[in-house]
Order: C-alpha cells, then structure tokens, then sequence
C-alpha cells in the first residue's frame, strides 16, 4: 500500500483538521509539541506523503552539498597545477627566505631581535612586501604567497555558491518551490534562527553578494578640548589666561561662556548646563 498523504496520516491528520478549522498557527504546533511531534510538519505539503517530503529534502540537501564540493575541488585541482612545485626545466627551485639572497638579510635582522615594525619598514623602504617579515624564513616567499592567495581563493568560491545550492538554505528554496506560502517559510527560518528575508532573496544568487551593506556609525563627537570650535578657549585656560577672558571672548565669537566651566574631557554633547 501506499503512504497516505500527510493530511490523511493517521499521525498528522488531527493536526492539519486543526488548522482547516481555522485554528491558530501557534495552538496547533503546541499540540504538535505536548505530542511529541516535529512542529516543521505544518511547513509541508497536506497533499504529500510525508516520506515522499523527507527524501525529496534529503536530495535537495546532498545535490546541494555535492554540488559545492565538486566545484571545490575542481577549483582545487586546478589550482594545484597551476602552483605545481616542479621546476620547469632550466629553471631553479625557489630558496627559503633566510638563503634568498633578495630577503636573508631582513630575515638577520629579525633573527638579531629587531622588532617586526622597524623590519617592515625597511622592506617597505626597499620596496618590497611589508608581510614577508611575518613569514616562515624556512620557506620560499613564492609559496607562502600562492598559499594566501589559494586560502583567498577559496573564501571567494564560499561566497559565491549561489543561495538554492548552500545546504543550510536549499530546504527552504524547495519549500517555496513545492507551493508552501511565503509567510510559512518565513517563520521555519526564524525558528532555526536564520534571518527570514533570506526567503525572499534571488536562490541563483550567493548570499554574500544579497546582504545589505550595515550603514557606518557615525563618527563619536570629540572631547571639548580637542573640538576645533573650543579648543582653542582651552589652550587659553592652560596658558594661565583667566577664566573671565576666556569667557569674554567666547562671548565675542557668540559662543555659550559657560562652555569653559564644563569637562574638556567629555564632547559638548554630551554635557549641559544644570
């Protein structure tokens, strides 16, 4: 025999008769939960088998995760022959940077105790990559260069997996695309605590490339003695000028003369006057 549709399951069916009655969403899944039972079921098709549902999922899952795997590794191999270590013939094997002859004497310099700071200035100076005073004098620069860009290389390709083949949201790609409404995918996202506009999001675009850049915080207001509209009424006071001329000539540029008795310390804004 068959599977029954979800809606005629002997499990299921009181849950979605519940919901035909016009019960509230929550109620129902409180009945599912004081059951025992998994409240992503009203998240479903009624009119599926529920093992049909379960395996169409577990594909859509492992598609997506074979998918981003083999394009991984494809990256992968590539790469790796392109960055072959094998000397092309008349060509000679990259020294490390302690035997180079362009590098070993930055990699002395650190080696006699010279802080890092003043060895990437000299690189600097010489022209050369700053970063090499951070990096294993036992290895060539050329490899550890390949194998930032390698690591590079491969934060980029996470980020640009497009949203239906990640395996954490291809779940809720299906859903929508078996009918279920928005507003329910919505909710299955927020219950596993992802963000619920992702269901809204183009799934042959990658995530990265979808979220909205996060506005700056606007820049802190600067302590009164360091604001260029009262620091100078401060240096007055430093310099032994007293309180009643420095108040004076507030006064004559307009400005509050009590601004003077407040904490040069703490930005104007964020003091008043009692």
């Amino acid at each position: 025999n068959s599977a029954p549709i979800l809606r005629e399951d002997p499990q299921y069916a009181k849950y979605f008769k519940m919901m035909k009655l016009g019960m509230p969403r929550e109620t129902v899944m409180q009945a599912l939960e004081r059951d025992g039972k998994d409240v992503s079921i009203l998240d479903l098709d009624p009119e599926l088998p529920l093992e049909k549902q379960k395996k169409d999922a577990e594909k859509v899952k492992q598609s997506a995760t074979d998918g981003k795997k083999s394009a991984l590794e494809a990256m992968f191999a590539k790469r790796a022959a392109a960055m072959s270590t094998s000397p092309a013939p008349g060509m000679v094997a990259a020294k490390p940077l302690k035997d180079d002859p362009e590098y070993q004497k930055y990699m002395k310099m650190l080696k006699i105790g010279m802080p890092v700071e003043n060895v990437k200035q000299a690189l600097e100076r010489d022209g050369k990559d700053p970063l090499i005073a951070e990096m294993d004098p036992t290895k060539s620069y050329e490899s550890q260069r390949k194998k930032e860009e390698s690591e590079t290389q491969a934060e980029e390709a996470e980020t640009d997996v497009p949203l239906k083949d990640m395996p954490e949201y291809a779940k809720f790609f299906k859903m929508l695309k078996m009918g279920i409404p928005l507003g329910a995918v919505r909710q299955a996202l927020q219950k596993e605590g992802k963000d619920p506009d992702i269901a809204e999001m183009d799934p042959d675009k990658s995530l990265a490339s979808q979220q909205k850049a996060k506005p700056e915080a606007p820049a802190a207001d600067p302590p009164l003695q360091e604001d260029p509209e009262y620091m100078k009424f401060f240096k007055m006071l430093k310099m032994g000028i007293p309180v009643g001329a420095v108040q004076n000539a507030l006064k004559k540029e307009g400005k509050d003369p009590e601004i003077i008795n407040m904490d040069p310390a703490r930005p104007l804004s964020a003091q008043s006057k009692s």
